[in-house]
């Protein structure tokens, strides 16, 4: 376990249970890391009717992926080019990493073409 990193779920989870405009039973936000950007897509099922709604990332949870990778990073623990946070309404969690090496596959128009979501570039890492 790396010290200190319950504090960036706690961020991520918090940020996405304020940016979700309505009852909800799951959501999730992955962060994909290329170069010169991370690009984030977020989605959450919606209560009343079951249906998937994507929503707003915030800020406080773009810094938290941000942090999060560097955490990982400075610990000597291998750097991810993908991550997946899914939450439940309850508040379990999971979260799901992939290698740099995998996400090259991935390219932005695959991910921009589909539901919402920001571009945070990046000054340096």
């Amino acid at each position: 376990m790396i010290e200190g990193i319950e504090k960036y779920y706690q961020t991520i989870a918090n940020a996405m249970n304020d940016a979700i405009p309505e009852e909800w039973t799951s959501a999730s936000i992955t962060a994909i890391f290329y170069e010169d950007s991370i690009t984030f897509r977020a989605e959450y099922t919606r209560s009343t009717d079951g249906k998937i709604r994507s929503f707003e990332t915030t800020m406080e949870s773009d810094r938290a992926f941000r942090d999060l990778r560097k955490l990982f990073k400075a610990s000597g623990k291998p750097v991810w080019g993908q991550a997946v946070f899914n939450l439940t309404y309850d508040g379990k969690f999971n979260m799901k990493w992939a290698t740099t090496t995998a996400t090259k596959m991935a390219t932005r128009s695959s991910i921009r073409g589909s539901g919402q979501g920001n571009t945070m570039s990046l000054v340096s890492e």
